[in-house]
């Protein structure tokens, strides 16, 4: 779970966490009569926790609890369940899959709450114990202690670790949202005939209304009717919402009107029939939204999307692509431009002004824009150690910033990633990171450091400046004396798609280059949440000594550094050395902070 990812629309935050929610409804609420009837209350309690206000602003952590409590609520009559063209039924599992669902039939809902929250979302005791009091369990602390105490016993009769419990509950016949299908009951077949063709044009109609923009079926065979539909929104429609996400962009190009070239963009995502394609997550969950249909530097482009994905299909000759990848973040940061083809971009219609450049620019490169799409920007670059470097985007947009311009970073992917800048001492007034500009001397420094963020998606990246400062270098054969050498430490914070996150930490000591020496991931490190931490690494000084040396940001009181049994403490800053070589054993480090808790380290990445 991240839970420093702002709010969202709710159905936004619903379409991109279904799987994880639809999971925990599965694991928590008292099982109905039958494995099928089971699944389908699972996904209908899911449902049910979803606002009826489509614009809700909701987090993830927040909807875990709307699930919660309906989970939580004893099962008294079921719907029935109606199957029309397959029996579904969860997948077989082991007899582990088996010894471990009956095991946890037998607890409490509240119990079974505490288990999934620690074992399925990984959550700290704290956090779980949080979210089980919002959902209505007054009596949390000891909820997740017999949590616990059920992880044990699950253990001792059956011989499964908590490791084995956490894998088993990670795969498919434990996910409702994987099912086998089964012929049906040829009665119920028969029923649902008569009341098809009524249903599908009810279903119609109410996917216009709520689509916030006009669905519009494509010319084609009689079958193809019910998926060959796409949604146009009007030029005007961003300036009537009230949030700037990727659903309020106006259809764009100078042939969003041709039907034939639509058609062969939506049955390529239907069917992935082409020579290259790329899919992400299958085919639209709706019907998908024109953002761009046209010509680009010879090849023709549709761009279309649904709630959480882009699908760019190209034409070039003969040959015919599509790339289906998670659309940004809805924000208006994030939505204000996507990558069409590489060196153009198509942007939001909110942004007034659009700049090219990369992290070593001294000047930015003002771009043209056409209904939208920017002209040619610089290609994709790469230092000569094969670093990436650019390019970047910096937009002006006064819906979405008035402090000035901010700068999206182009990883290769349709989405952008928000590039975005925190000092060592943040003032008391700031109240979310500082744009690139502001980091800019830091920024040039990473970009051999963000090269792995290459084709992820990243929805944004944070670089914080955790210490700054100057070590005690010992002396060498061509300096007597030892000598201080400058040093600092960032640490760099992705969010990914789906909630996810990558955090490392990066040293430079004097003209060395930039070096991660600390890497995590799924962590609050490095965010608003977690500011406080402490990064550890070894460092061989230019006369060849190796020196462990532990950093902490500005609220660290004291660290503790434990090499070899010699233990060494300090303030913000412990250097622990000379050795001639590099000690075998790993360095121990712990830290405290000013309100006299422990500081968590960033974890050494393995060697």
């Amino acid at each position: 779970m991240e839970p420093s990812a702002p709010p969202a629309r709710a159905e936004t935050v619903f379409v991109r966490q279904y799987e994880r929610l639809v999971r925990l409804a599965y694991l928590i609420a008292p099982a109905p009569p039958g494995r099928q009837s089971r699944l389908v209350r699972a996904h209908r309690l899911v449902h049910r926790a979803l606002p009826w206000r489509a614009r809700t602003p909701l987090t993830y952590p927040e909807l875990v609890v709307r699930v919660l409590r309906r989970a939580a609520k004893p099962h008294r009559r079921a719907l029935p369940v109606v199957v029309t063209w397959a029996w579904h039924t969860p997948l077989t599992g082991s007899r582990a899959h088996r010894e471990l669902d009956e095991a946890l039939a037998t607890a409490e809902p509240s119990v079974r709450a505490g288990y999934a929250l620690t074992m399925l979302e990984n959550l700290p005791a704290r956090d779980a114990v949080l979210l089980l009091q919002q959902a209505g369990w007054s009596d949390a602390v000891r909820q997740l202690a017999a949590a616990s105490a059920l992880r044990q016993r699950i253990h001792e009769a059956y011989g499964l670790s908590p490791d084995h419990q956490r894998h088993l509950l990670s795969e498919a016949p434990a996910d409702p949202t994987l099912v086998q299908l089964r012929a049906p009951d040829p009665l119920m077949i028969r029923l649902w005939r008569g009341t098809r063709l009524g249903a599908t044009a009810l279903a119609t109609a109410l996917a216009a209304v709520l689509a916030g923009g006009l669905v519009f079926g494509i010319p084609g065979t009689p079958g193809d009717q019910e998926r060959l539909q796409v949604r146009r929104v009007a030029a005007n429609a961003w300036s009537k919402a009230t949030e700037l996400t990727l659903n309020t962009w106006p259809t764009r190009g100078a042939r969003a009107g041709d039907d034939a070239l639509l058609r062969t963009a939506l049955t390529a995502w239907y069917d992935g029939r082409l020579e290259s394609v790329h899919v992400n997550g299958g085919p639209p969950s709706e019907p998908p939204q024109v953002l761009y249909a046209g010509d680009v530097d010879g090849t023709t482009v549709a761009v279309l999307a649904d709630a959480t994905r882009i699908a760019t299909y190209t034409e070039k000759g003969t040959e015919r692509a599509l790339r289906v990848e998670p659309a940004p973040r809805p924000d208006g940061y994030a939505a204000s431009a996507i990558r069409l083809t590489p060196g153009r971009y198509l942007l939001a219609p909110w942004v007034a002004g659009a700049e090219a450049g990369d992290l070593d620019a001294e000047d930015w490169h003002r771009l043209e824009v056409t209904d939208g799409l920017t002209d040619a920007g610089p290609p994709p670059l790469e230092s000569g150690s094969g670093c990436w470097q650019g390019p970047l985007l910096r937009l002006r947009s006064v819906e979405v910033s008035r402090d000035g311009p901010f700068t999206l970073a182009d990883l290769g992917t349709a989405a952008l990633a928000h590039l975005m800048y925190v000092p060592t001492r943040p003032s008391n007034d700031m109240t979310r990171p500082a744009e690139l500009d502001a980091g800019a001397g830091l920024w040039r420094r990473l970009g051999c450091t963000v090269s792995g963020l290459r084709g992820t998606a990243a929805e944004s990246v944070t670089a914080w400046q955790v210490w700054s400062g100057r070590l005690r270098a010992s002396a060498s054969e061509r300096d007597t004396k030892p000598r201080d050498i400058s040093a600092q430490v960032a640490c760099v914070r992705a969010a990914l798609p789906g909630d996810g996150n990558r955090v490392w930490a990066v040293t430079q000591v004097g003209a060395e280059a930039p070096a991660v020496v600390a890497e995590a991931t799924g962590t609050r490190l490095c965010s608003h949440l977690a500011r406080h931490v402490v990064v550890g690494w070894w460092w061989q000084s230019p006369a060849g000594d190796w020196y462990h040396v532990a950093v902490g940001s500005r609220d660290v009181k004291g660290i503790e550094v434990t090499v070899d049994g010699a233990t060494k403490r300090g303030g913000t800053v412990v250097a622990s050395g000379p050795y001639p070589d590099k000690p075998g054993s790993p360095a121990t480090v712990h830290a405290t902070g000013r309100d006299g808790r422990s500081v968590p380290v960033l974890p050494t990445p393995p060697r």
